[in-house]
């Protein structure tokens, strides 16, 4: 059943009949939904809503759009509404009879921001700090009407759709945007770009976080980076404490130095407002490089109790150095000054200053101070504490002493010097390898300087048995007396301890009646370890003479000497006659025999055995001393052969050189490539030396034979371990010679007798 006879049935039904009246819609239009206020958004779906009317003949219907478009339909239904939907929609219904009629249904379609613009419509804005932005309109098509909302940094309060920025700072650099809002939506303008230009103010940073920094000189410093807010970028400098600039933002020192030391500036500047500075204090520790001493002097020379002026140590160095002074015996409280007053001889020394903080030490020159002072001998030693010794021991004597300058040590006996000894470490020595009677006596040590001289003493007792005292002369042990003279018998003695024994004894050498036993005298006179025994008998006679006997004893042992006293008379012969082989001249040797009583001199005679002519020289006195007797000539010719003699004369007569058994044949010698010596000699005792150009050559034959009274000197190389000596002085010369080489190399007599006197070698 169709509308219209929903709506008339009832009333039919009610009158009791059923109409077939025409009848327009007139006001019967109804929605359905009956809503004729709708509210809806953009997109929405609007309907189904039916248009219906009550008609007979049936009504047409058409809704008119807001836009005037038609739908030629009852219901009205948009799937998705447009913003051209927003308005009224009106419903015509008609059927031809009577007027059409129309209702309507207003409908809202509320929609959000789609497209939101600006104006001015630059999206780039550039403007210095200060200044104003000229104001940006943000405009939306919306319904219901948007809101607006600017986003940005720092967007003054109150800002609505126009955004106006005076005085613009730093802080409003940035993006903004504004956003358009209503209850069915949001929409975002395009990015508005404001670069706010400044300079850095006060923004200046340094990265650490520091403005005073510490260093040592020598290690690295930084990376330090110096930073500020600008726009644009800024530029960076640093200067340096000697003014030199550093053109970048990060400071680095690889190796710092003193010259770093202070303020380090760095300058921001972008061109925009001011440049800024900012100061970073670098303190460079460094330690002394150098110690002074003022004065400079290096050597300080005293004497004990005098000052020595105040001496200043200075360094440079940072944090400030403390200051040490090391030396002997360095006052207390002393800080960088030395001052020495009144000074001690152990303050004798070197001193030094060492400068010293918490990067390091250095020290100074040394000075030395030489404190002078008088010499000083504590007391002598004797092999320790023992100062009676036993005789053919060693022993060593030994002081301490002190003295500046260093003392010239003296070792006396019985104030006679017996040597020096040098500074020795404050400790001087005096050894006797061998101690013997004789060395009895008071040793002092003595020690000098130019300041003053200071001593001890001590008394050393060599336990000896007694003999003669080689310190006085001695009577001779033979001697030959006349007749009627008187024999004095003094005889020096040492030793120790005291004697207990002197006795003399005579045995005659003829026998005799003549008692005279009452002729003589003894005493005795004695020290501490030297004596002297004395015997004297008077008016010699025959029976007098002989052998008398000295027997001396002590605790340790005893000795017997004897004195022979003969008729005074001729000479000895001389013994050991030597020849020495020189170009020019010729030396000759011998050995005094005894003098027969009374002073004795010689004669030597070259006897030419072709020409049988001789050389001669006499008067040659014998100085009794127990050494040979030297004699040169230069007269002797080349190539002949001679016979020497020689003679011992005193006033009771003389030898005749027949008997003096003492001759030698000699050939001189010339430059050739074999040298040779020829001795005729009935005496073996004799001895030939050759005497070469080099001075440690030295020969002698190693074999000979005398069958024939002749003497061949043929040495082959080799090597002697014999004691070489000087036969005039009877003094060992050298101990071991060796390099000794055969007769047939060329070689040359020396020169002069020089030679031989400088190198007497001899065995």
């Amino acid at each position: 059943m169709n509308l219209i006879e929903k709506v008339l049935t009832p009333y039919d039904t009610a009158a009791g009949f059923l109409s077939k009246t025409n009848v327009g819609p007139g006001s019967s239009l109804q929605f359905n939904p009956s809503n004729t206020l709708v509210t809806t958004k953009k997109g929405d779906k609007l309907g189904p809503i039916q248009c219906t009317a009550t008609c007979n003949p049936p009504c047409q219907f058409n809704w008119t759009k807001p836009d005037k478009s038609i739908i030629n339909n009852g219901e009205l239904m948009i799937n998705s509404l447009s913003i051209d939907d927003h308005g009224t929609f009106i419903c015509t219904a008609s059927n031809g009879i009577g007027d059409s009629h129309n209702k309507n249904i207003h409908v809202t379609v509320n929609y959000g921001p789609e497209y939101v613009s600006l104006l001015p419509p630059d999206t780039t804005y550039t403007v210095k700090e200060g200044n104003n932005l000229l104001p940006i309109s943000c405009m939306a098509d919306c319904k219901p009407v948007c809101t607006y909302t600017w986003y940005g940094p720092n967007i003054p309060v109150g800002t609505s759709n126009i955004l106006s920025l005076q005085n613009i700072h730093k802080t409003h650099r940035g993006v903004f945007n504004c956003t358009a809002s209503n209850v069915v939506g949001s929409f975002e303008s395009s990015d508005v770009n404001i670069d706010v230009q400044f300079g850095p103010g006060s923004s200046l940073l340094f990265d650490p976080y520091k403005t005073s920094v510490t260093k040592t000189k020598g290690e690295q410093f930084g990376p330090f980076e110096c930073s500020a807010t600008c726009n644009p970028s800024c530029l960076y400098k640093w200067a340096k404490p000697d003014k030199s600039i550093i053109n970048n933002s990060v400071l680095v020192i690889n190796s710092v130095r003193t010259v770093d030391h202070g303020s380090f500036m760095c300058t921001a500047s972008n061109g925009i407002g001011d440049s800024q500075n900012k100061t970073l204090h670098v303190t460079v520790n460094y330690g002394p490089a150098a110690v002074t001493l003022s004065p400079s002097t290096k050597q300080y020379t005293v004497t004990h109790g005098e000052n020595v002026a105040p001496i200043n140590c200075t360094a440079k160095c940072r944090p400030e150095c403390k200051y040490t002074w090391f030396g002997p015996h360095v006052p207390s409280g002393i800080k960088n000054v030395l001052s020495l007053e009144n000074i001690k001889k152990n303050q004798s020394g070197d001193f030094n200053c060492t400068a010293t903080n918490v990067v390091g030490s250095m020290q100074s020159a040394i000075i030395n101070v030489n404190v002078q002072y008088e010499p000083f001998v504590n007391r002598v030693t004797i092999n320790g504490t023992n100062f009676t010794v036993s005789e053919n021991t060693t022993v060593t004597l030994a002081c301490n002493y002190e003295g500046n300058p260093a003392p010239k040590m003296t070792w006396k006996k019985n104030n006679i010097i017996l040597g020096e000894d040098g500074e020795n470490n404050g400790r001087s020595f005096y050894t006797i390898n061998t101690v013997r009677c004789k060395d009895t006596g008071n040793y002092s040590c003595v020690a000098n300087n130019s300041l003053g001289m200071s001593s001890a003493q001590q008394s050393m007792f060599v336990t000896c048995f007694p003999r003669l005292n080689a310190y006085i002369q001695q009577p001779p042990r033979r001697m030959r007396l006349s007749i009627g003279t008187n024999l004095n018998l003094t005889v020096g003695i040492i030793a120790y301890p005291k004697l207990l024994q002197v006795n003399w004894n005579f045995q005659p050498s003829t026998s005799s009646n003549d008692d005279r036993k009452n002729n003589y005298t003894t005493s005795l006179k004695s020290d501490l370890f030297t004596h002297v025994a004395y015997f004297y008998k008077y008016n010699l006679e025959k029976g007098d003479f002989g052998n008398y006997t000295l027997e001396i004893q002590n605790d340790i042992g005893g000795i017997v000497v004897h004195f022979y006293v003969d008729l005074a008379g001729l000479p000895d012969p001389p013994t050991d006659l030597l020849a020495i082989c020189e170009k020019s001249p010729m030396v000759v040797l011998w050995k005094p025999g005894f003098n027969g009583g009374s002073p004795q001199w010689f004669t030597v005679i070259w006897e030419d055995l072709k020409t049988n002519t001789s050389i001669v020289k006499s008067s040659i006195p014998d100085f009794d001393n127990g050494q040979y007797v030297k004699v040169t000539t230069s007269s002797l010719s080349d190539g002949t052969t001679y016979i020497i003699h020689v003679e011992a004369s005193n006033k009771y007569g003389r030898h005749q050189k027949e008997s003096s058994n003492a001759h030698i044949s000699f050939i001189k010698v010339k430059r050739g490539p074999e040298r040779s010596l020829t001795m005729n000699d009935s005496n073996t005792n004799l001895m030939a030396y050759l005497h070469f150009d080099k001075p440690k050559e030295r020969y002698r034959p190693d074999r000979y034979s005398n069958a024939d009274g002749e003497f061949s000197i043929s040495q082959k190389p080799g090597a002697f371990n014999d004691i070489w000596s000087d036969m005039a002085t009877e003094k060992t010369i050298i101990k071991g010679c060796s390099g000794i080489i055969g007769l047939t190399r060329k070689k040359t007599c020396f020169t002069s007798i020089d030679a031989y006197k400088t190198h007497p070698c001899a065995f």
